[in-house]
């Protein structure tokens, strides 16, 4: 079977009366395509090429008529794209993987149907792919169950969360994939073409409307809660992206995720929330659970699975605290009661004998005179 190379840049416009065409000839006459993806910029620049179409030039203007003209006599839809240069880097990326894995084809027909004939920019960085990374990156500051991760699956991505560190159950996995899926459609204005959504509980009793609603095949019970979406769609521009005030957010929950402690260690994380929390009063249990963006239910359960308790982690914390603060001659014990979410000093004195043995003036007295306790 005869073979022919296809070398293509996905910001040309002439290419698309190519692509929109060769598949099917190629199909009719037996003839196998090699999709060659290269990026022409770094090409004009070695050769110190100026671009070919400037904007508001009569050569341009006769572009756009010649495509349109073109376009109707061979009886392919046109719709003139909104913006024009388009910087096709990230698309050619993905079509460079596409043609190493053998699906390239499909991804570089169905990209300049939606750029010719939708009139959706391809390559730009405001796309939905960029912003479901963003919700992987963020996610803590929602919930830290079950880690947000993504993978490719030929030529689609994986959206995941698995188990690892608890089930938090059918309404958590349901509302989440749910959310994801309402949050794109909403900033594309489009649906977003799912080819497959998986959760992890077992199945309801109608889950007919899970199909209706998603458009896509549905399954229950795989050792993964999932959305997969093909790579093509991930090109999908936002409808009003603004970088600007994107760019101000994000410092906003940089900050705030750094402030978070490091996911992990829930023994270790549940001390530095305890720790953080201990000036404002006695920390209960649902608040360090609210900290860590965790429901009550399964923060317990969480800390019962690791053979741990609330009470031991908060003392322990709390006990630290107050060696460290005893240490200190120029805080009164009243000061260091305080500052443990203690309301009396009697109180602070009868845990902190509980967990040492001794009273904290004792303590204080002896560790100030080199003494053990």
């Amino acid at each position: 079977m005869p073979t022919l190379e296809i070398w293509l840049e996905y910001a040309s416009t002439y290419s698309y009366l190519t692509v929109a065409r060769v598949g099917e000839l190629a199909r009719q006459r037996g003839v196998t395509l090699d999709w060659q993806p290269f990026f022409l910029p770094p090409v004009r620049d070695q050769q110190q090429l100026g671009f070919p179409f400037p904007e508001a030039s009569a050569k341009t203007a006769y572009m756009w008529r010649d495509l349109e003209r073109r376009a109707r006599r061979l009886g392919l839809p046109y719709r003139r794209p909104k913006q024009y240069p388009v910087n096709s880097l990230q698309t050619i990326r993905v079509a460079l993987l596409g043609a190493r894995e053998g699906w390239c084809q499909a991804f570089t027909e169905e990209a300049f149907r939606l750029h010719w004939t939708e009139g959706q920019l391809i390559g730009t960085d405001e796309n939905l792919g960029a912003a479901l990374l963003r919700i992987q990156r963020y996610h803590r500051l929602l919930h830290d169950i079950n880690p947000i991760q993504h993978h490719l699956e030929g030529d689609a991505m994986a959206l995941q969360w698995g188990v690892a560190r608890g089930r938090p159950g059918a309404l958590f996995d349901e509302t989440g994939i749910t959310a994801i899926v309402q949050f794109g459609s909403a900033l594309c204005g489009r649906p977003l073409g799912l080819r497959a959504v998986d959760f992890v509980p077992p199945p309801p009793t109608q889950p007919q409307p899970f199909m209706d609603y998603f458009g896509c095949p549905v399954r229950w019970s795989p050792p993964v809660t999932r959305l997969v979406i093909p790579l093509v769609n991930l090109q999908m521009p936002l409808q009003q992206p603004d970088p600007v005030l994107r760019r101000l957010m994000e410092e906003q929950v940089d900050a705030a995720l750094a402030h978070l402690p490091e996911s992990g260690d829930l023994a270790d994380m549940t001390r530095r929330v305890v720790a953080n929390l201990a000036r404002h009063g006695m920390p209960e249990l649902e608040q360090v659970a609210t900290e860590l963006r965790l429901s009550p239910r399964v923060f317990y359960r969480r800390l019962a699975d690791q053979g741990m308790n609330f009470r031991q982690l908060r003392d322990s914390s709390l006990q630290q605290m107050a060696e460290s603060y005893l240490l200190d001659g120029r805080l009164s014990l009243a000061d260091v009661s305080l500052l443990l979410g203690y309301t009396e000093q009697s109180a602070f004195a009868r845990a902190f004998k509980r967990w040492t043995g001794t009273s904290p003036l004792q303590w204080r007295r002896a560790r100030c005179a080199g003494e053990p306790t």
